[in-house]
């Protein structure tokens, strides 16, 4: 499955390249936005719970790792007044989600986010209407990136922290966007475009980076399968696996699907 992506990545990185260098229109494009939520998630111990003497309150948290800014260079080429081409690289600062856990002795505050970094090989189809110039894009979107979690607890007159990064694996997407390009200046033109993104991804592993109690490093007295956890989309393990060995859990595929506002930039040369 790997080598099938990284087949098809550099057959639509070559092809731009190829036709750039025997068409007429190349451009530069540079673009900033901001991404809202499509399909929020909700994660295991990932909520807002309030534990009382004689009670408890639960609320649920739509965690959204897609929402947040958003920025990108694409470079491509017009074949045409109507067809064109491109290959965007973007990154994805994600917003963070937080919740909290109440205990009558302490409490938890948990926090999540995301950054990605993603490569888009697109067509354009563009129309000429005079001064604004509506245009389509699709393309195909290939991510990688990492998701982020802090817990920040407090246990009485203790205080224990905690941050772990999931990563590892390619995110594979589509991405489709209309948008109305105006000319300003000589050559320039500015452009705003909505954007639609349909991806999911799934990280290999779960790591700690960080965890320390009163301020004193707790990491080297943790062992591999307390620090680390892989995913599998099939696994078995013994009844008491080695604690030198990452703890084994099923691949989890998260949604990092948005709908987002850009403007930009287009720079023929």
């Amino acid at each position: 499955m790997k080598n099938k992506y990284k087949f098809m990545l550099a057959m639509l990185i070559g092809s731009v390249f190829t036709i750039s260098a025997v068409a007429q229109g190349p451009f530069v494009n540079i673009h900033a936005g901001y991404a809202f939520c499509m399909a929020p998630a909700n994660l295991p111990g990932f909520y807002h719970h309030t534990n009382g003497d004689n009670f408890h309150s639960y609320e649920q948290v739509n965690v959204s790792l897609s929402r947040g800014l958003n920025a990108g260079v694409d470079i491509g080429t017009m074949l045409d007044e109507h067809i064109g081409i491109q290959l965007g690289f973007n990154f994805l600062g994600g917003a963070r989600s937080r919740a909290t856990l109440v205990e009558p002795n302490g409490h938890t505050d948990m926090t999540i986010w995301s950054n990605m970094m993603m490569v888009t090989p697109a067509i354009i189809l563009a129309t000429n209407a005079g001064k604004l110039k509506p245009y389509g894009r699709f393309g195909v979107i290939f991510g990688r990136g990492a998701i982020h979690r802090i817990n920040d607890e407090i246990d009485g007159n203790d205080r224990i922290y905690t941050r772990t990064v999931s990563d590892g694996g390619i995110a594979v997407g589509l991405n489709s966007a209309i948008g109305v390009m105006a000319g300003i200046g000589t050559r320039m033109s500015l452009f705003v475009e909505l954007s639609m993104v349909n991806m999911s991804y799934a990280p290999k592993t779960t790591r700690v980076t960080e965890m320390t109690v009163n301020g004193a490093d707790g990491l080297p007295f943790m062992t591999t399968r307390e620090k680390q956890t892989d995913y599998y989309r099939e696994y078995s393990r013994n009844d008491n696996p080695p604690d030198y060995e990452p703890t084994k859990a099923l691949k989890q595929s998260m949604p990092y699907s948005s709908l987002g506002i850009n403007i930009g930039l287009n720079i023929p040369f």
